[in-house]
Formats: structure tokens, C-alpha cells, sequence
């Protein structure tokens, strides 16, 4: 929540969207196919950038060589635009690269070369420094990558899985099911949350906010709890809340095909946002720019809801819903 020039979706997950000023970014790309010949084919992947005010009008940033697989993960700060990439070889993927470019599409660098253990590049990015994982561990970078620095080295036979990070602390999944926090230099390295049936978690400041599915009532519960242990339920559903995010004093969610949100200190009724026309759809991310809601459902369609009401389709970002 508190990285810089971007939106933090937890846990992990790719942030396909990203808002800096008045322009909004994402990543489109397009699924791989297998020819008649066994060829690989595929459109170009690209970042595109729109103004706030329009953004059914967008402009093409950056095209991805043709042999290359663009991640959905962007990220946007002082005038840099980073995002990963991987080669896509005839023996699969082994690399991955992550890289920062100017936001009119110039001056592309390359920050770092990775063999990744999540399939991906889970990174972070903040005022400071690129917070990232790989086969190593946790690690961070300077924004430019000519310095790294190891924080959390992965031990023996177990799993470490890159979350975020807010206020000082990063945030991550060790033994697949422990939330775990660690400050930048290493040190005071604590457990959080057990993650047992937790499955969607946002953590602001000393405040975590997680989805809780109880198996005997069938229901499940948007949950606000302390790093002290303090835990208040916020709203219980019938259907599986499928996102979580937070802005401000409020907490926004998604369950079926509506968007939700409700006040942090369970003061009042959840609100809806929004509710697309196909019932049969499922909300996957929220995104929350000053009031302004951005949602995305698993079958790639994507809304733009202003705090006036106001709606736009985003028909042409297919491919930039995850």
C-alpha cells in the first residue's frame, strides 16, 4: 500500500495497472500459440499509457521485441516506468530481466538478470529502493541497480514468497502458509499471520486486512486485525470475497461480479461501487486512485468508475486484467 507510483495488489500478484499524476499505465500482452508447423507465435506485448480524464485514448510507451514475454507487473516513479520481461526460448523460460524505461519511451536499461523461483519476478517498488526475489532470496536494489544488497536469504527446504512491502517492513510468505515481516537491513525478522485459511490479505502501517472463508456456515469474512492481535470482522458475505485492497480510511473488495467498500473502523454498511451487467463474472483486482475505482474481472474486462459516478469501458486493454 505505501510503495511508490503504484498500486500494491496483495499477495504477490501482478500490478497490471498503474497511475502516476493524470496518466494511467498497463501492461497489455497476449496469450502464446502453437502453430500448424510447432512454430510459437504471438502478438506484440506493450505498455500503454492514457489520460486520466479519457482513458479509452491511449498512446503505445513500448513494444516488446518479439521474442520476448512481457510480465504484467508495472510500476511508475519519477518518470520511470519499470517492468519485467523474459526471453522465451525453444527450451522455455530460465530468465528473466527486469528492466526501467523513460515514460515517453526512451532509454531503456536493464537493472537486473534473475533465475526466478516464483516463475515470475515478484518485486516492489519504492521511494528507495526495488525490494524483489530470487533464487537467492529477498534482496534490494537501487533504483538505478548498480547496488543489491541481500536481506532474507532463503533457508533450507523452504518456500519464500515475496508480498510487499509498507511503513519500513517487507512483507513475506515463508512455509507457503506464514506471513512473516523483516526490516530493509535484515534485521527484526517476526512472524505476522498464520495464513491457515486466510487467503487475501493488505497490510497498512500496524493494521492487516484478510479474507476469512469459515467452512461451517459456508460464509466468508473481510477481517481487520492488529500486528498486536487485536481482530474486528468487517463484513461477512455468502460469496467468496475474491480481492482486497485500501485507501484511506476505507477498504475496497470484490465478490462475484460486484466491487465493494467499507469503512476501516467498521463504523458503517459496506457501499457498492460497482456491479457488472454479466452476474456470472468475477471481480479478480481493485485498484484505488484517490476515490477513483479501477476493477478487473478474470475474463479481461476492465472499468474505469470516477468518484462522480462515471464509468468507462475499457474494451481495448484485453489482456491487462491480470
Amino acid at each position: 500500500v505505501k510503495s511508490y507510483g503504484n498500486q500494491q495488489i496483495w499477495p504477490g500478484s501482478s500490478n497490471t495497472f498503474a497511475r502516476d499524476g493524470n496518466n494511467l499505465y498497463a501492461v497489455r500482452w497476449t496469450y502464446g500459440e502453437v502453430n500448424a508447423d510447432e512454430t510459437w507465435s504471438k502478438d506484440v506485448d506493450e505498455i500503454i499509457m492514457s489520460q486520466i480524464e479519457n482513458p479509452k485514448l491511449f498512446d503505445i510507451v513500448y513494444s516488446a521485441p518479439p521474442s520476448f514475454l512481457m510480465l504484467t507487473q508495472v510500476s511508475v516513479f519519477n518518470g520511470w516506468i519499470y517492468f519485467a520481461e523474459c526471453e522465451d526460448g525453444d527450451e522455455g523460460v530460465e530468465k528473466y530481466f527486469l528492466y526501467r524505461i523513460r515514460d515517453d519511451g526512451s532509454d531503456k536499461e536493464e537493472l537486473g538478470e534473475f533465475n526466478s523461483p516464483s516463475g515470475n519476478i515478484l518485486y516492489v517498488l519504492t521511494e528507495e529502493f526495488i525490494v524483489y526475489e530470487d533464487e537467492q532470496g529477498i534482496s534490494i536494489m537501487t533504483l538505478d541497480g548498480t547496488k543489491k544488497e541481500l536481506v532474507c536469504a532463503k533457508p533450507g527446504f523452504s518456500y519464500t514468497n515475496l508480498s510487499g512491502v509498507d511503513s519500513g517492513w517487507i512483507y513475506y510468505v515463508k512455509w507457503g502458509d506464514i506471513l512473516r515481516r523483516i526490516r530493509f537491513d535484515g534485521t527484526d525478522d517476526q512472524k505476522v499471520l498464520d495464513l491457515a485459511e486466510k487467503r487475501l490479505y493488505v497490510v497498512d502501517g500496524e493494521q492487516i486486512f484478510f479474507s476469512y472463508y469459515d467452512d461451517t456456515d459456508e460464509t466468508d469474512s473481510l477481517v481487520k486485525k492488529t500486528i498486536v492481535g487485536e481482530e474486528m470482522i468487517l463484513t461477512t458475505s455468502s460469496g467468496l470475497i475474491k480481492c482486497v485492497n485500501k485507501e484511506g480510511n476505507w477498504v475496497y473488495f470484490g465478490v462475484e461480479n460486484k466491487v465493494y467498500r467499507i469503512n476501516a473502523n467498521g463504523e458503517e454498511e459496506k457501499e457498492l461501487i460497482y456491479a457488472f451487467e454479466n452476474e456470472e463474472l468475477e471481480v479478480y483486482n481493485i485498484y484505488v486512485y484517490g476515490g477513483d475505482v479501477l476493477a478487473t474481472t478474470v475474463s479481461d474486462e476492465v472499468v474505469y468508475i470516477k468518484k462522480d459516478g462515471t464509468v468507462t469501458e475499457l474494451t481495448d486493454y484485453v489482456g491487462a486484467s491480470k
